[in-house]
């Protein structure tokens, strides 16, 4: 017979939610901050289907890199 909590686990583990998106802030040196307009992000998107999932990924890079933007 299983421990009282190990039941739960078992039974609650596929009630636990899954994150459905994740947002990162890189954390920029004195240099690379005289380089960029703003703050640089990365984003994760998650989607999930039974047994598969499927991840995006993004990043606000072209809009924040000044020597970019000067190029174009």
């Amino acid at each position: 017979m299983l421990p009282l909590k190990e039941m739960e686990l078992q039974y609650f583990s596929k009630l636990i939610p899954r994150p459905l998106s994740l947002i990162l802030k890189h954390d920029l040196s004195k240099d690379e901050m005289e380089l960029f307009n703003g703050p640089h992000y990365h984003v994760i998107n998650f989607k999930f289907w039974h047994d598969y999932s499927k991840y995006y990924i993004a990043d606000n890079f072209k809009t924040v890199y000044r020597e970019w933007e000067k190029q174009i």
